[in-house]
């Protein structure tokens, strides 16, 4: 193959220079790649004899040859799984483009004609400039640049389309280079904003619902105070033994739903961050037999027996007592 272009090439006339990449095995077994340049060389001292020569350079590529394939098989799988991938070198201390894949093509609605060997601040906003010049320099002064960002492409119609963009330095064909992968992270972007919407939203509505129900329970609360007054005082005047208990029975049922209210206050208070919970270590076994001490005759009235089965009574918690006692007053009470 390599002789048949030789004399190819002879036959036209030797124009140019002969460039040809073949390989070769060594005494070792090793095989080896080598690059053979060609040139014409032809001496017209003796015009009734001329005679023509050629010379030649002949160079081991053997490394250079390696990376080739190794990248282009990179190329390949890039292209196979649509990922975005575009390799820059530099040219006059500024990065240009010198392979791009389809799938890079297509996040910025371009063809390659349009980027290949050109710049690529030109299709990057110009408030992104200083940190690509950063990394650029990086770069050139021979700094280790394996990193990765988010940053905007300019879209063919203008608009700037995010992209992830992940890179590190390579050597391609003894040249120092970049190669970097690239997604579309215009729908992450959507779904974070829309997330971002939705919690200022629902934080808002969450706001004015506490804010309505603190109001309305404040307004709950005045009459209820008035009920409770008056229903006590009904209950010390009356000698009759059933109509006294049904100014006992208004004034239990005006206390549980102020405690509901007041709950309901608490909770609306959290809620707008205007309440706030302070936790104390308190044996957990001291609590619950108070708990039960005092909710003891309640069961007692119901025929019901209470009773408390601690397996652990040096156990600590942290607890703030006043809700606790709440919560278990509403176990309790509907038992």
């Amino acid at each position: 193959m390599l002789f048949r272009s030789l004399a190819e090439w002879v036959a036209r006339g030797r124009p140019g220079t002969f460039t040809a990449q073949f390989r070769v095995r060594k005494r070792s077994g090793e095989y080896i790649w080598l690059e053979d340049q060609i040139t014409a060389v032809d001496s017209n001292d003796d015009p009734a004899h001329p005679r023509q020569g050629m010379i030649g350079v002949m160079v081991d590529i053997t490394k250079r040859h390696s990376a080739q394939a190794r990248y282009q098989a990179i190329v390949e799988a890039a292209d196979v799984s649509g990922i975005g991938l575009a390799i820059f070198v530099s040219r006059a201390q500024v990065p240009v483009v010198l392979h791009i894949n389809t799938a890079a093509l297509a996040i910025c609605a371009r063809n390659a004609t349009e980027i290949l060997d050109q710049p690529i601040m030109q299709f990057l906003p110009e408030d992104r400039w200083p940190q690509i010049r950063n990394v650029w320099e990086r770069f050139l002064l021979g700094e280790a640049v394996h990193d990765s960002m988010e940053i905007d492409i300019i879209h063919a119609d203008g608009r700037r389309v995010p992209v992830a963009i992940g890179f590190s330095r390579i050597e391609l064909d003894e040249e120092p280079a970049v190669i970097a992968f690239m997604a579309d992270h215009s729908e992450r972007r959507r779904t974070e904003q829309a997330l971002i919407e939705a919690r200022l939203e629902a934080e808002e509505i969450s706001h004015i619902k506490s804010n309505i129900l603190s109001n309305f329970s404040h307004e709950l609360r005045t009459p209820l105070h008035s009920i409770l007054g008056f229903s006590a005082l009904l209950a010390e005047e009356i000698k009759e033994e059933a109509l006294r208990e049904y100014a006992l029975s208004i004034e239990r049922s005006g206390q549980r739903l102020l405690a509901t209210v007041t709950a309901i206050i608490e909770i609306a208070q959290l809620e707008s961050g205007v309440g706030e919970m302070v936790l104390y270590p308190m044996p957990i076994a001291e609590v619950l037999e108070a708990e039960v001490l005092a909710f003891k005759p309640l069961f007692e009235e119901r025929g019901l027996d209470l009773q408390l089965l601690l397996q652990e009574r040096d156990l600590i918690v942290l607890l703030e007592k006043s809700r606790f006692h709440k919560a278990f007053e509403k176990i309790l009470d509907n038992s």
